[in-house]
């Protein structure tokens, strides 16, 4: 046992063998059932049937991959200038067409292992902080970053494959502010051009997102440039990823494909703003959302607080944004390393996507449409920043341990419990809820059996106009009658086995007797007669 003052390996080494043992395996099994939360939910809610956004990318990709009519271009296509091209999320599409007969439940299973991989990458950026005094702290952290990254506090991130998507493109994210931190360290040709490659692949994958990292890593780098007073390395980091959204955006304007959905002209940036400014006055307290519902929506709340829910969410926003204050403290008076980099990267992002949904959709269906549960998976990023931020100060190894630094760790262990603590509740009134989901998704399908009978007979369905869309009812006729004659979604007998989903009853599995013995009928499994 080692006598010198208390570092990290003087700390672990006086917790005892058994001890280190007894941690290892509860942070390893904290993190397994955080991930199996998160995959059985996925599994067991995300509804595999075509809605909302899938009618727009069945009718624009699938149709056209059917046809042999898809273009390299078609994975870049937007529906208006605020629209998003999501290419990766194309090739999910297209690959869960090809061997799952469309079947968008396969989405949400891709994106909560995406999920599972950016955590890894996540981890590998937090490496230097378990090295620190207390590398126990610092592994509660991760696991209380982990519970909020893949929380269910609100599940329509998880019953909506489209929103699950979204964690395809984190770990694009995240390579490209380590990238910046590594070539601010270092602004040699080599880390330069990989920076360029990373910033160049983040900005194909996530588009607009892309912007608003480059725009965050640029100011990243400027304060960290500020700081150690690096001007020349924080200009050619700048330029670099300056440069690299400059080609992917020529880029996108050489080979995108322009689609035609019909829409009719969209209100451009100035037409926007002044919308917000009108809008201003109205639901201000909705402005807190970014910051109360990335740690309890408010539906999650309510069960927990009824009447009182609204203090509850103000109470817990005020000292969210307390904590905001501490970390631009840390950013400019802390401890310098990738994870603190990282972090700040992250936060700044986390400002610039509150502000585009602000302009974007606030300013069109007002401030209130920020407790719009979907934005959940932007706003833990946040609070993932913060728990970064918290891991990035701890005292490194060789530091002198002081009461300040004790006292330090304990007050971060606390929060990163109460944060694990927190996931059990809004877990459960989750789980509360998927057990109507079964029985919603039959409904659901019935109604697209009807749609196809209607579609089949040249009849429009005016009950499938989807505003979010922006399809015409004859388009929805158009793709059902689609999915119906290529014996997709719904009206594929392998998706109808999986899922137990039948677009009317003629659908159904048939049991038929195999024999009759001692009075006891013997039957066979089920044969799904293939619709007509």
């Amino acid at each position: 046992m080692s006598t010198t003052s208390p570092g990290a390996g003087s700390w672990l080494e006086q917790m005892g063998p058994l001890r280190r043992q007894v941690l290892q395996a509860a942070f390893v099994a904290a993190l397994v059932a955080i991930g199996a939360n998160a995959l059985l939910y996925a599994c067991k809610s995300a509804s595999p049937l075509i809605g909302a956004d899938g009618w727009y990318f069945v009718g624009s990709i699938v149709r056209k991959a059917a046809e042999g009519n898809l273009t390299f271009g078609d994975l870049f296509a937007k529906r208006s200038a605020f629209d998003h091209s999501q290419p990766l999320r194309k090739l999910v599409l297209l690959f869960h067409y090809r061997v799952f007969d469309l079947d968008f439940g396969v989405e949400a299973i891709v994106g909560v292992l995406a999920a599972f991989a950016n955590l890894g990458l996540v981890w590998g950026i937090m490496r230097p902080a378990t090295r620190s005094q207390n590398p126990a702290v610092a592994a509660c952290v991760f696991a209380a970053l982990a519970a909020v990254y893949l929380s269910l506090n609100a599940s329509v991130v998880f019953d909506w494959s489209l929103l699950t998507l979204a964690y395809t493109g984190h770990a694009f994210v995240l390579c490209f502010f380590l990238a910046c931190w590594w070539a601010f360290t270092g602004t040699t040709p080599g880390r330069l051009a990989l920076l360029a490659i990373a910033a160049f692949a983040m900005d194909v994958v996530v588009d607009d997102t892309g912007l608003v990292a480059t725009l965050a890593a640029a100011l990243a780098v400027a304060a960290a440039a500020a700081r150690d007073r690096r001007w020349s390395r924080g200009i050619r980091v700048v330029a670099t990823v300056l440069a690299a959204y400059a080609a992917y955006l020529l880029l996108w304007r050489w080979i995108s494909t322009p689609a035609p959905t019909g829409d009719g002209a969209q209100p451009g940036l100035g037409s926007l703003l002044g919308l917000l400014w009108e809008r201003a006055g109205h639901a201000s307290a909705a402005l807190l959302a970014p910051f109360s519902a990335g740690i309890a929506h408010p539906m999650q709340m309510r069960p927990m607080f009824g009447r009182a829910t609204g203090a509850a969410g103000v109470a817990v926003a005020l000292v969210v944004l307390v904590a905001h204050a501490w970390f631009w403290w840390c950013a400019w008076n802390g401890r310098r390393n990738r994870v603190a980099f990282v972090a700040t990267g992250l936060m700044l992002m986390f400002y610039g996507l509150v502000v585009g949904i602000l302009v974007v959709r606030g300013s069109r269906y007002g401030l209130d449409y920020l407790w719009q549960p979907r934005y959940v998976v932007i706003y833990q990023w946040n609070i993932v920043a913060l728990l970064m931020m918290g891991a990035s100060q701890l005292p490194v190894a060789e530091a002198p341990s002081t009461p300040r630094s004790a006292g330090w760790h304990a007050l971060l262990a606390c929060v990163a419990i109460a944060l694990l603590l927190l996931q059990l509740p809004l877990s459960r009134h989750s789980w509360s809820g998927a057990r109507y989901r079964s029985a919603n998704q039959q409904r659901t399908a019935l109604s697209l059996g009807t749609m196809a009978r209607r579609a089949m007979r040249g009849e429009a369905d005016p009950s499938s106009v989807d505003a979010e869309c922006q399809l015409q009812p004859q388009c929805k006729s158009e793709v059902v009658r689609f999915l119906k004659a290529n014996r997709l979604n719904v009206f594929s007998p392998a998706f109808q086995a999986r899922n137990r989903l039948y677009p009317d009853a003629r659908a159904l599995p048939r049991w038929r007797p195999k024999s009759v013995r001692g009075g006891v009928q013997h039957l066979v499994q089920p044969v799904v007669q293939p619709h007509p």
